[in-house]
């Protein structure tokens, strides 16, 4: 599916400033999209998850007088959220390129 050139640029704003995938859903390249769009809520799931778990650790460890310090959720929920949401916005960026080159090579001169 070719895409117009504000079309490109609608879909790379909604890649970048939106969600990942999405605007690469909407570029017609929906197995790309769809993946990308998963990795990101994954990511995002886990990195919730994980500042949740530490907010709850943090109030009960306050509201409990005998507690001497925090217990802290697994790190690597957190970066591994966190490294999965980079890896996402990354792979839209570059979709988004492809997607504007693509729309330049078929805008009509």
């Amino acid at each position: 599916m070719s895409v117009s050139r504000q079309q490109g640029w609608t879909c790379f704003l909604v890649n970048q400033l939106a969600c990942p995938g999405v605007g690469t859903i909407m570029a017609g390249r929906r197995v790309t999209g769809f993946a990308q769009a998963g990795v990101m809520i994954v990511g995002f799931c886990a990195t919730l998850a994980y500042g949740l778990m530490y907010l709850s650790a943090v109030y009960k460890w306050v509201l409990d007088a005998r507690a001497t310090q925090v217990m802290h959720p697994p790190a690597w929920l957190g970066i591994g959220g966190f490294a999965l949401c980079g890896v996402a916005w990354f792979w839209s960026l570059f979709s988004s390129f492809q997607i504007l080159h693509e729309s330049r090579r078929h805008q009509s001169v």
